[in-house]
């Protein structure tokens, strides 16, 4: 009888102890299983899903949990996208990696509506956008798209109404799109509001000479832009200045601590010349780019003889003989 009770103790006692230990594996597993849920790391499966993985004795341990893809929980990437033309919008839209959650953009070939959708479709991703750059439209085909006067008004509009979305907006670079005087006001007057701004660049608005006469809202836009962004280090205003404005916003470029200002082509006579290195006299980081313009060589002889401070290119001025007839 004894050696029957000593029995059902042990039995009782080794019961217990697994027991135990399966109590303890249960519970590191479950500790195991939440620390995978409360993971921020992203997984590459495009799916978003992990569904099962084999354990090491060859069972299926269930270990699914959706990916957390918002914006606090990407991986901290930016990436510089280039798109040329609405293919290439369109295979970008559909492909969308969510790894990132900074971008740059380089656009060519997309017109006002293809812009509009491409920024709407960034905004609801709550993605930052970081740059933005047009390359000069290039004929392929039937695919011929820019931006014209109407899309930057729109595209101005769209700035000033998601600022958020360009709350570190450093770059805007366009090239060859005619956007006119109204359509660069309104730019103008959009970035301005952008203390993150670093580099303005325009080169061809579209505007030829009979038709570059003073533009009052343009010159109050960019007046608005140079006092706004404070840290505005590139400005480029190529082929988009009349003659008679350099008189009103001379002064308006010393304010921003600018180290690189590019007014090339913009019809420049001595003259002009002259009154815009007064103001910007012992800036001593800029370097000014007054080429394709219309400075005499008699003219920049006499400017280079004064000190100004800074770095001055007048190379491959319009006019190089004075005494050639133009008329």
């Amino acid at each position: 009888m004894a050696y029957k009770w000593n029995f059902i103790i042990i039995g009782t006692f080794l019961f217990l102890f697994s027991m135990l230990q399966q109590g303890v594996c249960f519970e590191d597993k479950s500790e195991a299983l939440e620390r995978a849920e409360n993971s921020s790391t992203p997984l590459k499966d495009t799916s978003n899903t992990v569904s099962s993985k084999r354990g090491p004795e060859g069972l299926e341990q269930d270990v699914s949990k959706v990916v957390d893809m918002s914006p606090s929980k990407r991986l901290k990437q930016k990436i510089k996208v280039t798109l040329k033309g609405a293919r290439d919008l369109d295979g970008f839209i559909e492909n969308f990696d969510h790894s990132f959650n900074k971008i740059s953009l380089t656009l060519e070939n997309i017109g006002n509506s293809e812009l509009l959708r491409l920024l709407a479709f960034l905004k609801d991703k709550q993605l930052i956008l970081e740059g933005l750059k047009f390359e000069p439209p290039v004929s392929q085909g039937m695919d011929f798209s820019f931006i014209d006067e109407k899309g930057a008004i729109d595209f101005a509009r769209f700035v000033t109404e998601n600022k958020s979305f360009f709350s570190s907006f450093k770059i805007f670079e366009m090239s060859g799109h005619s956007i006119h005087y109204k359509g660069l006001a309104a730019l103008c007057r959009a970035f301005s509001s952008l203390g993150s701004l670093r580099t303005f660049c325009v080169d061809d608005i579209g505007e030829d000479e009979s038709e570059a006469v003073r533009n009052t809202p343009f010159e109050e836009g960019l007046k608005t832009l140079l006092r706004g962004c404070k840290n505005l280090r590139k400005l480029s205003l190529i082929n988009a200045l009349s003659f008679d404005s350099i008189y009103h916003i001379a002064e308006h470029f010393s304010k921003p601590p600018l180290t690189w200002l590019d007014l090339s082509a913009n019809f420049f006579d001595g003259e002009n010349a002259k009154i815009l290195l007064r103001f910007l006299k012992g800036k001593k980081d800029l370097r000014l780019v007054l080429r394709e313009n219309n400075i005499l060589p008699d003219e920049i002889t006499e400017l280079t003889k004064e000190n100004w401070g800074f770095e001055i290119d007048f190379e491959d001025q319009d006019i190089k003989n004075p005494e050639l007839d133009f008329s």
